[in-house]
């Protein structure tokens, strides 16, 4: 894609913010402040925890036999 010089510059300068401001980058649910405890939070309304806990005892093996219906070994 081609521009012009001035186009160029004026999309360049959309990124700069004006004196005063301040660059927000992390926020809403997923911020890193508080990730873990709301990540958790978020897993115990929708039910996951317990699904979770039965992905983790599984090892790849037996994940790979019920996808695949083939033995890895």
């Amino acid at each position: 894609m081609g521009l012009h010089v001035k186009e160029f510059m004026r999309r360049f300068l959309l990124h700069i913010l004006p004196k005063g401001f301040v660059r927000i980058r992390h926020f809403g649910l997923l911020a890193n402040r508080y990730k873990k405890i709301k990540v958790e939070i978020i897993r115990q309304l929708q039910g996951v925890k317990e699904s979770l806990k039965v992905a983790l005892e599984k090892t790849w093996k037996d994940i790979l036999l019920e996808a695949t219906g083939k033995d890895p070994d």
